[in-house]
């Protein structure tokens, strides 16, 4: 049994449960219909607790880390399945240049709604150290970070006062 639910990938979880009529409603829709969602061109979510705030910098509740992994772009992302790890979601390449330096490069096209234009590393700057700025509630999750340097419209360096490992883990597929 325990071998066969590590197997058990999140959405077949997710569809099984809504088989079996379980009373998970988003939207007004079934589960099994949420699942698929991403498909269309407007995703819609119901939360089950009220929001503060959808601002990246100060979301604080699970509710609305929920919904902003919904409408971010992340540079990177964990992976579905049953292994544990990460994947490129906005960055087409990442890498650990030496231990206080995080170089990466943007996918090209990636467009903000309401037709504000593309994703640059521009905007990656201006999140980051927004959040040194603002003395974020999330400043701590994002060790020493010192600044971002621009390299090109899609590219920079992430840099750090200190190496600081778990940013892998926490703010970048944050």
């Amino acid at each position: 049994m325990e071998d066969r639910m590590q197997s058990l990938s999140r959405r077949t979880f997710l569809r099984a449960g809504a088989a079996l009529g379980g009373g998970i409603i988003s939207a007004g829709m079934p589960l099994s219909q949420v699942i698929w969602a991403a498909e269309g061109k407007v995703l819609k979510v119901r939360s089950n607790g009220d929001l503060v705030t959808l601002d990246p910098a100060f979301v604080g509740q699970a509710e609305e880390v929920d919904l902003t992994n919904c409408i971010y772009s992340k540079l990177t992302r964990y992976k579905p399945g049953t292994e544990w790890g990460w994947e490129l979601e906005a960055a087409d390449k990442i890498e650990q240049v030496d231990p206080t330096h995080i170089r990466f490069r943007l996918k090209k096209g990636i467009k903000f709604s309401g037709d504000h234009g593309e994703l640059t590393a521009k905007d990656v700057k201006f999140s980051f150290e927004r959040v040194i700025k603002l003395n974020s509630p999330i400043k701590p999750q994002w060790g020493s970070l010192n600044h971002v340097e621009l390299e090109d419209d899609y590219s920079g360096v992430i840099v750090f006062n200190a190496p600081f490992a778990a940013v892998w883990l926490v703010p970048l597929p944050y």
